[in-house]
């Protein structure tokens, strides 16, 4: 640079129309590089911008329309021997939101549980839809495509989570129970892990030990009956065991006659006459005893209103359940069956 300097100075003063030309040159020289510099900057800053987008948030839409408000999301970082051994959180958030929040998912190799604040939420999985209000719990595989949406103004909490027993734990729950589930506010761990994800410290144990806590105590509270697990395999037909542990596990979904038909690979005919032939009760019959004894268990041991449990139980209003509830029950209703247990 300081021959470059001294040589212009010379030619400056003896060449002075070669010295010009030579300085437009010089400064063209300097243009082109430093474009070429920056050029190269400016790539290298949108490759990592890409792979940031790529590697952190595949799955999080960029606009979300319907969220009012919102506290996260909140990301969490793990290593890979906590990703092998525990049951782990990617990310996590609570929103509130209203009539326009709607999201799709194709695909995403995850497990995602929601817990519903307020209001109500609603979901498309698995070909089956179905309503999660107030106080429950939402259970999906994120590798199955899901739709869910508000219908009106609603609060919910949720984790992204995954872990070498997760996949396991959520078939199992599935199978016995479906998506959905109830749990008494005490037994809930799912705002522990949002706080412990939001601190920003590292809680790779508790956090692990809250999401153990969690799907073993559903696991617990969706086990088939008793009498259902301890009866002989030979008790009920195989077809007719297909209807009961359908029923069992999805009581709470619209059932007719025609589905416990397919499942039990009976026409409608043969297949109600089999099964009160069997269980001694009609199909119609069987499926609104459960309900019931679910419904007493959400009575006692949850926080639910009686418009939510009659949701939960399948029931077509509340109406209807009161009063399936009091025929059932020597005319007690289920408020009065709560206070009287309580």
């Amino acid at each position: 640079m300081i021959y470059f300097v001294s040589a212009f100075i010379v030619m400056k003063f003896r060449f002075p129309a070669t010295a010009k030309k030579c300085y437009k040159i010089v400064k063209f020289c300097f243009f082109i590089n430093s474009w070429l510099y920056w050029n190269q900057e400016i790539q290298h800053l949108i490759i990592k911008s890409d792979k940031e987008v790529i590697t952190i948030n595949p799955y999080i839409p960029k606009i979300e329309p319907g969220i009012l408000a919102k506290r996260g999301p909140f990301f969490y970082e793990t290593t890979e021997l906590t990703r092998k051994l525990y049951l782990h959180a990617y990310w996590s958030g609570e929103y509130l939101v209203d009539v326009q929040y709607s999201l799709t998912r194709d695909y995403m190799s995850s497990f995602l549980v929601f817990f519903v604040k307020s209001g109500e939420l609603h979901f498309d999985y698995r070909e089956q839809t179905f309503t999660a209000p107030a106080g429950t719990l939402v259970l999906l595989d994120c590798k199955e495509k899901n739709h869910y949406f508000a219908s009106q103004n609603a609060r919910f909490q949720f984790v992204h989570f995954n872990g070498p027993t997760a996949q396991s734990f959520c078939d199992a729950l599935y199978a016995q129970h479906g998506s959905l589930f109830s749990l008494p506010p005490e037994q809930n761990p799912i705002p522990r892990i949002l706080d412990l994800m939001e601190s920003g410290a590292l809680h790779d144990f508790e956090i692990a030990t809250c999401f153990n806590e969690l799907l073993g105590r559903l696991f617990e509270r969706t086990r088939l009956p008793l009498e259902m697990r301890s009866a002989p395999s030979d008790k009920y037909p195989p077809e007719i065991q297909a209807a009961l542990t359908f029923i069992h596990s999805h009581y709470y979904e619209k059932i007719t006659i025609q589905r416990l038909s397919h499942e039990a690979s009976l026409s409608s005919y043969h297949f109600s006459r089999l099964f009160k032939k069997h269980t001694g009760e009609s199909p119609h019959q069987y499926l609104l005893t459960h309900r019931l004894k679910q419904a007493k268990r959400m009575l006692l041991e949850t926080n639910l209103t009686v418009e939510q449990i009659s949701t939960q139980c399948g029931f077509s209003s509340s109406t209807h359940f009161i009063k399936a509830f009091a025929s059932a029950n020597a005319g007690t209703t289920p408020g009065k069956f709560r206070k009287v247990h309580f």
